[in-house]
């Protein structure tokens, strides 16, 4: 059976990750189609017939395709959950997609060299998000202070 959710993406890749994370909160099965930059894969005829900008993600859904990960989160959010994460009030306790989309880049900090440790309501955010059900790690790299 071929899912109906095929999204193309990179496991190093902060802006998949964000809507990785999402799928996998809203409970979604999807094909993960990993392309591989390294090869140039991103630049081939095919790839670029689906985004001119030979970028990932790009989430595709019968007959719809999406580039960019923001565009493909409201999306997401608009179609299968329509005003669960895009909540009216901005103090809300639920997660909202802004959490999603800046949980990889924030998370990943240490990678660039930036300690985390002087910024106990930061660390206490990503935990929290990391406790979602549904939540699915990014792949964590052995650079910087990660290493």
């Amino acid at each position: 059976m071929k899912l109906t959710l095929q999204l193309y993406r990179n496991p190093v890749s902060g802006h998949c990750h964000r809507v990785e994370l999402f799928l996998s909160l809203l409970g979604l099965p999807y094909e993960s189609i990993d392309v591989d930059l390294a090869n140039q894969q991103h630049k081939t005829p095919e790839f670029l017939a689906m985004n001119p900008l030979g970028q990932v993600p790009v989430l595709r859904e019968g007959d719809l395709t999406l580039a960019d990960s923001n565009a493909i989160l409201v999306y997401l959010e608009a179609r299968h959950a329509p005003g669960q994460w895009l909540p009216r009030d901005p103090v809300g306790e639920r997660a909202t997609l802004a959490d999603v989309a800046h949980y990889a880049y924030v998370a990943r900090a240490p990678e660039g060299l930036i300690s985390l440790q002087p910024y106990p309501a930061i660390r206490a955010w990503l935990a929290r998000i990391e406790a979602l059900p549904g939540f699915v790690p990014m792949l964590k790299l052995p650079i910087g202070l990660a290493s």
